[in-house]
């Protein structure tokens, strides 16, 4: 049960709101430095989300889920930074956008595009479902382009279409490469047997 009272948890928000104004501090490290002062993990981590973006059910379903799990999992000696970081890493802290119409339709055609590429490393899949779900679509695309055009086995054809049908979706992006892997990845069909 939370016996934290409304007028405590606005505290917390304001100040972990006004630690994440300037950009230079990451929401990991406001949330080992509320925790560690409160010693209330809970209230801490809910009170980053918030001031993050991350809309308060939201934040509540995270903590039920991974919050209550990675705190469980803490041995003594464990400090808040630690909790902190598993909770980075595991996208706790990540605001979802709604997205308009054409960026949900490049999401659905770089989902694909992962599908039909077939098996891949759990940490990439990971890091990659988290650019996907942030709406970080065109650095997506840019990762998936790099990541298959270095493997050795052949990849299927469908995975370059469904790439370069995304990159239709997401003009004008100032993303590092973005338009070399386009052109990688129209070169990449070309190469593949219809």
């Amino acid at each position: 049960m939370d016996d934290r009272d409304d007028g405590e948890d606005e505290v917390l928000f304001q100040r972990a709101h006004a630690a994440l104004q300037g950009g230079d501090t990451r929401p990991e490290a406001v949330f080992a430095t509320l925790a560690e002062e409160t010693r209330d993990y809970r209230a801490a981590a809910l009170a980053v989300c918030a001031a993050v973006g991350v809309p308060r059910s939201q934040a509540h379903q995270r903590w039920a889920g991974t919050g209550e799990e990675a705190l469980s999992q803490m041995l003594p000696g464990d400090e808040a930074a630690d909790l902190g970081v598993f909770l980075e890493l595991a996208g706790f802290f990540d605001v979802h956008p709604d997205l308009a119409e054409p960026e949900q339709q490049a999401r659905r055609l770089l989902e694909q595009a992962f599908a039909a590429a077939g098996g891949v490393p759990s940490g990439y899949a990971h890091n990659l479902i988290r650019k996907l779900q942030t709406g970080r679509l065109a650095e997506a695309f840019v990762s998936m382009v790099t990541y298959e055009a270095g493997r050795i086995r052949p990849t299927p054809r469908e995975y370059w279409e469904y790439l370069l049908a995304a990159a239709e979706l997401l003009p004008g992006t100032d993303v590092d490469r973005f338009e070399s892997c386009v052109t990688m990845s129209r070169q990449r069909l070309d190469q593949t047997s219809p």
